[in-house]
């Protein structure tokens, strides 16, 4: 063969040689296997589901999963050993509204001397918020409550806050569920020793007394009831003006009055019920009414003079 054919036929062998090495190196290699992702369950679907899954701890994740089960179905179970709240299903109601009103002529009423705490030395003038009274007499903060209502009960706070202003508590009167949290908060910068305790003297038994000191402005303290009550008394040691009440409720429909003595009470239970209106210095007084549902019935009150 001519020498000349040979060369050009070894000088292609060789060119395609090197074409395909390059193809080779030019191949992408195979892409590794994923791991499977598992959707939690019962989040299927749910966008960012999956990534705050991953966020829990060991020790919250084992938490989680022992206190909801999931079934195969992907859908979430009560375990064995807990029952879920039945959820809340209001029934017929109405609603309440009235007045409360005082059929004697007012106190006379002094300024509160509160030179023992050279904070208040440049303060305006305070006096007692034990009798509020707006025109015609009306009364303000009496509570009007339903006596033992009937029926399926709706959520409570889970907390109620009281505030220390200008050396009074705000409100004076606060409505705090069972088993919520009390707390109470200085706004002032001076020290309150804040003591709260039962108002009644008999042989049942009350909630655990209360005694805090709260060293200037921001500083605060909580308390828990465990029992309804009507007069738990909040005081100070150091200033003996300051005066609030706690009433322990374990139901929703309780309500204070306006500076005009109205007040509304909306969801009350169809049926007949006995009304309550309490008031920190003239006592209690009850009424029977009968709410309809779909509409408000009428429960005024009118206390005389002294207490009952």
């Amino acid at each position: 063969m001519n020498p000349r054919v040979l060369l050009i036929l070894g000088v292609s062998i060789l060119v395609g040689l090197g074409v395909l090495v390059f193809l080779d190196l030019e191949q992408p290699a195979a892409p590794e296997p994923r791991p499977a992702i598992t959707q939690p369950s019962g989040t299927a679907g749910i966008p960012g589901a999956a990534e705050a899954d991953t966020s829990l701890s060991d020790t919250t994740r084992g938490e989680a999963s022992g206190s909801v089960a999931a079934s195969d179905a992907g859908e979430q179970a009560a375990p064995d050993d807990e029952e879920l709240p039945a959820p809340f299903e209001k029934g017929p109601v109405g609603a309440l509204k009235g007045r409360v009103l005082l059929n004697s002529n007012p106190p006379p009423v002094d300024p509160i001397d509160r030179s023992s705490d050279p904070y208040f030395d440049d303060a305006p003038p305070m006096y007692s918020e034990s009798l509020l009274l707006g025109p015609d007499t009306a009364m303000q903060n009496a509570v009007v409550s339903l006596l033992d209502p009937d029926g399926p009960v709706p959520p409570l706070p889970e907390r109620v806050e009281v505030h220390i202003v200008d050396g009074r508590f705000v409100p004076r009167i606060a409505l705090v569920p069972v088993g919520a949290e009390l707390r109470i908060v200085n706004d002032d910068g001076t020290t309150y020793d804040i003591r709260g305790h039962s108002d009644v003297e008999d042989d049942q038994p009350h909630n655990p007394p209360l005694s805090h000191v709260l060293e200037g402005r921001g500083s605060s303290l909580t308390h828990h009831f465990t029992r309804t009550e009507t007069d738990f008394l909040l005081s100070c040691a150091r200033h003996d003006w300051m005066a609030g009440f706690v009433m322990v409720v374990d139901h929703p429909w309780h309500v204070l009055t306006d500076g005009m003595g109205r007040y509304e009470m909306p969801d009350v239970p169809a049926g007949h019920h006995t009304v309550q209106v309490w008031h920190e210095v003239m006592g209690t007084r009850e009424t029977e009414v009968t709410v309809r549902e779909g509409e408000t019935a009428d429960a005024s009150f009118t206390f005389g003079r002294g207490r009952r």
